[in-house]
């Protein structure tokens, strides 16, 4: 590998390490006002909606599955209740 590509890997990994951390971070501040599950909840949800975006945008041959991440959010909002 050339040394463009390897600048290239090792700032990705840095950036992987900021996002990664930043999320423990960003998950104590939460707790201080917010109830764990609603935090779950939001975290699942956020999660859900980005994979039904990238499934959407993949045009892959999955029909069914944009409708079952779509679903996600509400099943886990409702089991609990």
């Amino acid at each position: 590998m050339g040394t463009r590509t390897e600048a290239r890997m090792a700032a990705l990994l840095v950036l992987l390490s900021m996002l990664w951390g930043s999320s423990f971070f960003f998950t104590g501040v939460a707790l201080r006002d917010l109830p764990p599950l609603t935090i779950v909840l939001a975290r699942v949800s956020i999660a859900a909606l980005l994979g039904a975006a990238i499934l959407q945008a993949s045009a892959t041959d999955q029909p069914g599955a944009v409708a079952l991440a779509a679903r996600v959010p509400v099943t886990s909002s409702t089991r609990w209740s």
